[in-house]
């Protein structure tokens, strides 16, 4: 009989399976019905710990059940994001453009680095794992964050991560979700989310109030007057499109400058030693088209290897740190340069991928800001058609 009261006495699970600190909160999230707060976020390199987006704004939100049935609003001073339940805009403050488009999936909403661990998804996720039996509790004491003393509450998510939308899903990595929660009110101050003993967010939340709003302001029509243009996302898109035209135009046809970049393999390359054409792509890591075209640049490479050099080059870090873990995990199988920040602004670079087909002589024949492949072949099979 002392054996088994023993082992129940030092089960983690029984001991903390539901922690104290962790109800509170769900309490206080579930009877904040319509809330404002502030919102900060860090979001940081999984293999080089570096520093990455960081960004904050002011955050109303209207909630019903989650996210996608629920009506926000985002804003900060350079931009507002809004979302009324059916439609969801975007204005960009310093153009006076708004942008809207209807919503019938969670990735047409607009705004989603907020609704990242929002006030919302930690509703949604604190929820979950209170009731997830293959998780672990660590109480580990207090510390004061921005002024507040708080508790803090580790969860191990074992073979378990969170995904964007607050789903525990199957991981293989060892992910850990640290929650700061206020002494006195029980509202969350802070959180951090681990992978692999690499932090991967950080995220603040400040002067949280229960609110009740007027359902026009997460409505675009009631922005319309604050604005000089505005757009269906269907017509942005193509806007964009005429954009990416004026790029191909301005830089095509004119000689590129010479420059020299570090190897990711310890050697040099200087662009005007190689007297065969050159096919440059800017990029940086976790780029989402820039990962969907590697697969497409290892082939031109491997089919034009006889008349054509292909360089990826890293525009967004001063070394190599983690580009090698980045490169096998990503199978680049085309040289990598890195520390190409300063190339990148010769050549009016300012997302990824970007790129660029320079001919023997140096001079620039075709430019794209995203890949376009059928465009990008046609382009290459007419600088190699005369060798």
């Amino acid at each position: 009989m002392k054996y088994i009261i023993l082992l129940i006495l030092f089960s983690p699970n029984a001991l903390l399976a539901q922690p104290k600190e962790l109800i509170n909160l769900e309490k206080m999230l579930i009877s904040y019905k319509s809330i404002s707060y502030n919102h900060k976020f860090i979001n940081y390199n999984p293999f080089t710990g570096q520093k990455g987006i960081t960004d904050s704004a002011k955050i109303l939100i209207q909630e019903y059940e989650n996210i996608f049935n629920s009506q926000y609003l985002i804003s900060n001073n350079r931009y507002t994001f809004g979302y009324n339940g059916k439609s969801t805009f975007y204005i960009n403050k310093d153009k006076k453009k708004l942008i809207y488009k209807d919503v019938n999936q969670y990735n047409d909403l607009m705004g989603k680095p907020f609704l990242y661990f929002s006030i919302t998804w930690l509703k949604k996720i604190v929820s979950k794992i209170l009731v997830e039996n293959s998780l672990s509790f660590i109480s580990s004491g207090e510390m004061s964050i921005n002024g507040h003393s708080c508790f803090i509450c580790q969860i191990h998510l074992s073979n378990k991560a969170i995904n964007n939308e607050g789903e525990l899903v199957a991981s293989k990595n060892n992910n850990k979700l640290i929650i700061y929660i206020n002494k006195k009110n029980h509202k969350p101050v802070a959180l951090k989310y681990y992978s692999n003993k690499n932090i991967i967010w950080d995220i603040h939340f400040n002067n949280i109030k229960r609110e009740i709003f007027n359902d026009e302001i997460f409505s675009y029509n009631s922005y319309l007057n604050q604005v000089k243009s505005n757009y269906s996302y269907k017509q942005s898109l193509e806007e964009i499109q005429q954009e990416r035209k004026h790029f191909n135009k301005k830089l095509t046809n004119s000689k590129s400058k010479n420059w020299k970049l570090p190897s990711i393999v310890g050697d040099t390359v200087e662009l005007y030693k190689f007297p065969q054409a050159k096919l440059i792509k800017f990029w940086f890591p976790y780029c989402t088209g820039c990962i969907k075209s590697i697969p497409i640049i290892n082939n031109i490479s491997k089919q034009y290897q006889h008349n054509l050099k292909v360089f990826g080059i890293e525009f967004t870090k001063n070394d190599s740190s983690g580009l090698h873990q980045y490169i096998t995990k990503m199978n680049i199988e085309y040289p990598v340069l890195y520390g190409g920040n300063k190339v990148a602004q010769q050549y009016n670079v300012n997302s990824g991928p970007t790129f660029f087909l320079i001919d023997e002589n140096n001079i620039i024949r075709y430019a794209s800001e995203g890949l376009q492949e059928d465009e990008l072949i046609e382009a290459l099979k007419s600088i190699l058609s005369n060798h």
